[in-house]
């Protein structure tokens, strides 16, 4: 009766210890899913903004009327491991995701930074729709994860998910009517060749013949 009543009292014991266990991940999962959703919900925001800017004039330049957006995970003070390890990946993929952006954007400018032309505005709005559209999507997974409510991003026709998906579907639609361009031009450039070419093999064989 004595060890089964010790057994007992252990059992209990490991089992309030690994409930105490569980409560805890469930809190410190829920405090850093809380920072983060409001910060991605942040960028997401930030980065529609910079779908809409359409720049200042500075001389005989066209250049951002807002900066672009920062976000810092240092500041997160939760604990990541609590977190689903894909999720995390995700998250912590975006600033690297952004200063490739970034790199993109700053090369459209060097190649392109007239009023007459807005590829450089083009590549940044296609760019942070993008970055936009990927911290919303987090955003919602971790509320969902965590059982927060639904984000205020979506919803409503003017919100800020549809609004990006908008831009985003604007940029890539005038991609593919640039390239099917480029295709019909170079078509069109390989048939001029394969006229002259032509021509000056026949122009060749009279020569020849004469």
């Amino acid at each position: 009766a004595a060890i089964g009543a010790v057994m007992l009292t252990h059992r209990f014991t490991l089992k309030r210890e690994k409930q105490a266990s569980e409560e805890k991940l469930i809190q410190e999962r829920l405090f850093i899913a809380i920072d983060l959703v409001f910060m991605l919900e942040q960028f997401a925001n930030d980065c529609e903004l910079i779908t809409r800017d359409t720049g200042i004039t500075e001389g005989i330049r066209r250049v951002p009327l807002n900066k672009s957006p920062i976000i810092n995970f240092e500041a997160v003070s939760g604990d990541w491991r609590t977190l689903p390890l894909k999720l995390m990946y995700r998250i912590r993929q975006l600033p690297v995701l952004q200063n490739d952006a970034e790199g993109a954007i700053a090369l459209a400018y060097g190649l392109d930074y007239s009023l007459q032309k807005s590829n450089a505005f083009s590549e940044r709005r296609h760019r942070y729709s993008q970055l936009g559209i990927k911290a919303a999507v987090l955003a919602m997974k971790l509320r969902k994860h965590v059982g927060l409510p639904a984000s205020s991003l979506i919803g409503k026709q003017w919100s800020t998910w549809e609004l990006l998906r908008l831009a985003w579907r604007g940029e890539q639609e005038k991609r593919y009517a640039a390239a099917k361009l480029r295709a019909i031009e170079l078509a069109a450039f390989e048939v001029k060749n394969d006229v002259r070419r032509k021509m000056a093999g026949d122009a060749s064989d009279s020569g020849e013949k004469v």
